[in-house]
């Protein structure tokens, strides 16, 4: 999908959030046919993710349906604020910058549990 039509949709669901220039950053973790951007408004602190995805891997369909599922049930995920899933497109919240990947090799009894 071409930066955009990316642009073009995030402004469509931020229409009422998002006053000022809308910049789009590469988040480089992502993968599995799915490419990630933060996208952070000049006129305000907050920030959103976009996650943009084939159907080249049968998960990536499913990303949404199983974030509804978990939000259902209670379990805290990323909150999806918009969604175009017949363009492979996800405007999920923004929970900052850490992720799993940066616990690799860490106690996780400690972790989870402080």
């Amino acid at each position: 999908m071409e930066i955009e039509r990316i642009r073009d949709l995030t402004c469509s669901f931020l229409a009422g959030a998002a006053h000022g220039e809308l910049r789009f950053e590469v988040i480089e973790k992502g993968g599995s046919g799915r490419c990630f951007y933060r996208v952070t408004d000049r006129d305000s602190p907050q920030s959103w993710i976009v996650m943009v995805y084939t159907n080249d891997r049968p998960d990536n369909a499913r990303f949404a349906s199983i974030t509804d599922f978990l939000i259902n049930h209670r379990v805290a995920v990323p909150a999806i604020l918009g969604r175009r899933e017949d363009e492979g497109y996800l405007l999920v919240q923004d929970l900052g910058n850490v992720d799993l990947g940066e616990f690799e090799g860490h106690d996780w009894q400690r972790i989870l549990r402080p």
